[in-house]
């Protein structure tokens, strides 16, 4: 907990959760809670056997959800003290914890506050060689932040992440590993990029990169065109993926609205068609591998992306609402979002923002606590293991810049997020 000043280890099934490491300085500490101390229960409420598995359970009565409620109402009935229960020792001991907020402070108030930390943290996090840590990804991110912020003070930033992500892959074929996730971050970003600059060597590597992707598809196990993690092959016995293939086709759309002509969409249509589950047909509505796809866990970002390429592009609508609506009534799944965990909870909430701000405003009020108990005041937001992948993203790395980056799209300064092109970066 960012806002309580401790980190906490939850089991599943278990009715009591133990603290790791407190914080110096921070509320818990202040309060007297110490490492190995077994919480049992939030302001006088037992706490409900925590469940680890993704879904209603989790999000309704986990323990982390238990504390970010707890803030939360400690918040909306104008109290910045709760109470935590614990045993030590073989005794009970009922400590009282100061939030570090003024008294009054109402939860909604709070997002102001948030998004200026951390959009903070992504200003302060960057590296001398225009990076961000952990994760070539992240710096795309972090980038994309800086840019819907419109705010020059950024701009030096902004062009140093350009010159570096231009200079460390010049061109999108040259991409190592798992390419086509770093492939369309560095491309989406270059998009904005382009659009709020008019950089002719971003639109460069925008148009080779377009006229390369549909080379780099392989007949997957359905009989048609299909991306695979890379331009090597596809995974999984043929089956193909759908995941680099959203974001892609985000990539696609941001780089028509940079005069850029492209097919990618018309190529692949096919596979993504077939990996929709059609409602009209039976199906969830959701995207998944293939249309048989029964599992409903894992396509939260999938979904989303795809809606918000759809959207960008004023096509399918059919399948971008049902998108949309299986995004919102599976959003307690949000964080297990295929491989990633997060940044896929963000993903999923920027494309539902931009696809349908009115279902996004109810989903943001119902996720509010999970914000409210990971942040710091001051500092930005500490993560939590995610049920989907591992941090290989990083821990803050990821949750700061991606959530900077919603916050940002929430006031819809970019071009992906609604925004008017506009060429605001100073040359």
């Amino acid at each position: 907990s960012g806002m309580l000043g401790f980190t906490g280890l939850t089991e599943h099934d278990a009715v009591a959760f133990s603290i790791l490491s407190v914080r110096e300085g921070g509320p818990a500490a202040k309060a007297g809670l110490r490492r190995s101390d077994l919480v049992v229960a939030v302001d006088d409420q037992l706490l409900d056997p925590g469940s680890l598995a993704a879904g209603t359970a989790w999000f309704d009565r986990g323990h982390e959800a238990a504390l970010g409620r707890a803030i939360e109402r400690a918040l909306a009935g104008r109290r910045n003290r709760l109470q935590l229960r614990v045993l030590r020792d073989g005794s009970e001991k009922t400590l009282s914890l100061t939030l570090p907020l003024a008294k009054g402070t109402r939860p909604g108030d709070l997002d102001r506050r948030i998004r200026q930390d951390v959009t903070t943290w992504v200003a302060s996090n960057q590296k001398k060689n225009g990076a961000w840590p952990k994760n070539f990804v992240n710096s795309s991110i972090a980038g994309l932040a800086l840019l819907a912020t419109r705010d020059r003070d950024h701009a030096e930033a902004i062009r140093k992440l350009a010159d570096r992500q231009l200079d460390k892959n010049p061109q999108a074929r040259d991409t190592k590993g798992f390419s086509f996730w770093e492939i369309a971050f560095q491309g989406i970003f270059l998009c904005e990029y382009y659009l709020a600059s008019g950089d002719k060597r971003a639109l460069k590597w925008i148009e080779d990169a377009i006229q390369w992707l549909p080379s780099t598809t392989h007949e997957c196990k359905w009989g048609m065109q299909a991306f695979g993690h890379s331009p090597k092959g596809l995974p999984y016995g043929e089956k193909a993926l759908i995941a680099p293939c959203a974001h892609l086709l985000v990539f696609e759309a941001l780089a028509e609205r940079c005069g850029v002509e492209s097919g990618v969409w018309e190529h692949i249509r096919p596979y993504v068609v077939h990996s929709w589950a059609d409602p009209a047909k039976g199906g969830h509505g959701g995207m998944g591998y293939n249309a048989a796809a029964k599992d409903e866990r894992e396509f939260w970002s999938r979904s989303g992306l795809v809606a918000l390429a759809l959207h960008l592009r004023d096509h399918e609508p059919a399948m971008k609402t049902a998108l949309t609506a299986f995004m919102v009534g599976r959003h307690p799944w949000l964080l297990n979002s295929h491989a990633y965990g997060e940044p896929g909870g963000a993903l999923g909430l920027i494309a539902l923002r931009v696809t349908s701000p009115t279902d996004f405003a109810r989903i943001w009020e119902l996720w509010r606590w999970r914000f409210l108990n990971a942040w710091e005041p001051g500092y930005g937001l500490r993560y939590s293991s995610a049920h989907m992948g591992a941090p290989y993203m990083g821990e803050e790395e990821i949750m700061n810049p991606s959530y900077a980056l919603l916050f940002g799209v929430m006031d819809e300064g970019l071009v992906l997020a609604g925004a008017a092109p506009k060429r605001w970066l100073p040359r």
